[in-house]
């Protein structure tokens, strides 16, 4: 149910920013508008999977954490954030373990990092 909810979420709000962010980018182009709307779905919908399969992921892993953990804090955050992250990036190389064995530290970091800010904000 909550990895649910977070794809559904965090597809929504990637949807939002892509379409936002690629509208911005090109409003003073003079491009045509139906280019220009192409340009806003697509990005939308790139976003939008992206966005809700880091947080459907996310969510998921911190439910299992936080239930092998018997608690729901910042750091079982950070550390489904952690595993997300390197997850992913594997994923976006093809399972090439081999070539995303550089990147993984520094975007689990950053993944952890950012769900332990969400997570501490989320509190208050």
């Amino acid at each position: 149910m909550l990895a649910t909810s977070g794809l559904i979420s965090g597809g929504t709000i990637g949807a939002a920013f892509g379409a936002a962010f690629e509208l911005s980018s090109s409003a003073g182009s003079g491009l045509p508008a139906r280019y220009i709307a192409q340009g806003v779905a697509q990005a939308a919908l790139r976003n939008g999977i992206a966005f809700g399969a880091w947080s459907g992921m996310f969510r998921g892993t911190k439910c299992v954490f936080a239930k092998m953990r018997g608690t729901d804090d910042i750091v079982g955050a950070a550390a489904a954030g952690a595993t997300t992250g390197a997850v992913l990036t594997v994923a976006a190389t093809g399972g090439n373990f081999r070539m995303a064995r550089p990147s993984i530290p520094g975007n689990a970091a950053a993944s952890a990092l950012v769900a332990a800010v969400f997570s501490a904000m989320s509190r208050f």
